[in-house]
């Protein structure tokens, strides 16, 4: 063997090295962004519940939250990037047709209307309603059931640790 041939044999395994680390890499990012949209999710049910309680209309403004974090760490585990918008349907279309999720997935588009707009006084003054605390309660339930089914189906055991900071 020539000497350039030992080279190109030795910067070849090393890119293979360097490429095989980075799909570890990336599949470990991909479980740890999806893992902080589900703890994002939960951040925000934990905010609808007790606003609820208070007869606070924003929880309605909250469970839309944790419902589209919940459907965008659904997408990342799947290694899609999620849209940058704030309407739970484009990523519930998105999510695979054999996801097995989707079994048991409700349909949370009617949550949209309280993702922006809604939050605001109406340019005549009025303050729309939210919802009773009884159905944020129902569908918080709800939302974190599918949150829990989703960290068995893609086995939460192997999330990395999320960061705070």
């Amino acid at each position: 063997m020539k000497n350039l041939d030992i080279a190109l044999i030795f910067a070849a395994s090393v890119l293979a090295g360097y490429i095989l680390s980075g799909k570890r890499y990336y599949k470990r990012n991909i479980k740890r962004s999806a893992e902080s949209h589900m703890m994002a999710a939960e951040e925000d049910l934990e905010a609808a519940e007790s606003l609820a309680e208070k007869g606070n209309r924003l929880a309605a403004y909250h469970l839309q939250q944790a419902s589209e974090k919940m459907l965008k760490g659904i997408l990342k585990q799947h290694g899609m990037e999620p849209r940058k918008a704030h309407e739970a349907i484009h990523s519930f279309a998105r999510i695979p047709k054999g996801d097995p999720i989707l079994a048991i997935l409700p349909d949370y588009s009617f949550l949209d209307k309280y993702s922006t707009g809604w939050r605001y006084p109406d340019s005549m003054g009025v303050i729309k309603s939210g919802m009773s605390q009884r159905e944020v309660k129902r569908v918080a339930e709800e939302i974190r059931t599918v949150i829990e089914l989703a960290r068995e189906s893609y086995g939460k055991g192997v999330v990395p640790d999320v960061p705070r900071v």
